[in-house]
């Protein structure tokens, strides 16, 4: 039963980075960080399957001897993919706008992943804290200024 409710809340994501990383290598790397942002987010508000995996596998799983090898795996290898796919958005935005960072794009790509599952996490915990729902756009441009850091 946990493999397939880490699967579910595994597959929206994977599918959002396969998408991102098929067609959008030409798009601006701001409007495409926005939206995948955004879509991240409405995944949460939108979808109940999601949104109740998700949550169970953050908030509810215990990392026991017991949690297999090959989940951790499969996480660890969505987490990678996250920021691998952020990373691409930020190198290209510095190549776009001709920075020299002060920080490695996949630092600032831990911190805009980082940031996405700490908005998850805490609504999932706490959902009265922010109405997720009329601040998206807040934690969309958050989310973009984190884009920019360490330049």
């Amino acid at each position: 039963m946990f493999e397939a409710i880490l699967a579910y809340s595994q597959l929206p994501l994977e599918n959002l980075i396969k998408e991102y990383q098929d067609s959008h290598e030409q798009d601006d790397p701001d409007a495409v960080a926005a939206d995948f942002a955004r879509r991240w987010l409405r995944l949460l508000l939108e979808d109940a399957y999601f949104r109740d995996s998700f949550e169970i596998f953050l908030n509810k799983t215990e990392f026991t001897e017991e949690y297999r090898i090959e989940d951790l795996a499969a996480e660890r290898a969505l987490t990678a993919s996250l920021i691998a796919t952020f990373s691409g958005l930020v190198e290209r935005s510095r190549v776009l706008r001709d920075i020299h960072p002060a920080q490695p794009a996949q630092t600032v790509a831990f911190a805009m992943y980082s940031y996405l599952m700490g908005v998850t996490q805490s609504w999932f915990l706490y959902p009265e804290l922010a109405n997720l729902e009329n601040s998206l756009e807040y934690f969309v441009s958050d989310f973009l200024r984190l884009l920019r850091a360490g330049e």
